[in-house]
């Protein structure tokens, strides 16, 4: 099952899974956001689909590693808040 989210306001939704189709990153679960569609290899969607973050220093490959995603940096370089230098999401560069 999809996790399910509740706004402040009472408002819930369910998120969607790995490569869903999703128009903002609000659709995706709390590990994911809302990719442009060249970023997940095999994405249905016009506005993109919900892809991974990951650990740029990490060993962990990407889930579509085999299709060409690589971990790249989500931060410009020397943009990353303190503690967040790290991170990553998964695209196809």
């Amino acid at each position: 099952a999809n996790e399910v989210w509740h706004s402040p306001d009472g408002e819930t939704w369910e998120a969607l899974p790995f490569a869903a189709p999703c128009i903002n990153h609000r659709d995706c679960s709390a590990a994911a956001h809302c990719a442009p569609p060249e970023h997940v290899p095999g994405c249905a969607g016009a506005s993109g689909c919900c892809d991974v973050y990951c650990d740029i220093s990490g060993p962990a490959p990407c889930p579509l590693a085999a299709e060409g995603q690589t971990c790249v940096p989500y931060y410009a370089p020397g943009e990353a808040p303190p503690g967040r230098e790290d991170v990553g999401v998964c695209a196809v560069p």
